[in-house]
């Protein structure tokens, strides 16, 4: 396990073998958001990961609308330009608020065809064994 960004009560980032883990227990610090995701960002193009799992079951708060926008612009075409990336999987959120962010940013992502998929699931067990099955 590597350690890419912690932010302690808001975000945990870490790598193992070719799949990022992303745990968020606050999605509204916007410090936070921006701080993780260009980490992870660098990762992606320096250990050709090809799974990113973010785990948002417990979180709290959604992020903010700038933020989703950078997703967009920024976060997801930097993703696509990496050759070994095949997609994102997300850990549904039990928090409604929070699923509507989740929402919003996977129809960002595929909705600008990206070149990889954004998928769902309900576990990190799950996300887990998805993410084995997208990496062949």
């Amino acid at each position: 396990m590597k350690d890419i960004y912690t932010k302690e009560g808001i975000v945990k980032t870490y790598s193992e073998g070719k799949v990022i883990k992303v745990i968020w227990d606050v999605l509204s610090n916007k410090d936070a958001l921006y701080e993780s995701c260009k980490a992870q960002l660098d990762v992606v193009k320096e250990d050709e990961i090809e799974v990113i799992i973010i785990d948002v079951s417990n979180a709290t708060g959604t992020p903010p609308m700038e933020v989703q926008q950078w997703f967009g612009e920024v976060l997801f075409p930097g993703y696509k330009a990496c050759p070994s990336f095949k997609g994102l999987i997300n850990i549904l959120p039990k928090s409604a608020i929070t699923k509507m962010g989740a929402n919003h940013w996977k129809k960002t992502a595929e909705s600008e065809t990206f070149g990889f998929t954004v998928y769902e699931s309900d576990s990190m067990e799950n996300a887990e064994a998805l993410a084995k099955e997208m990496m062949g």
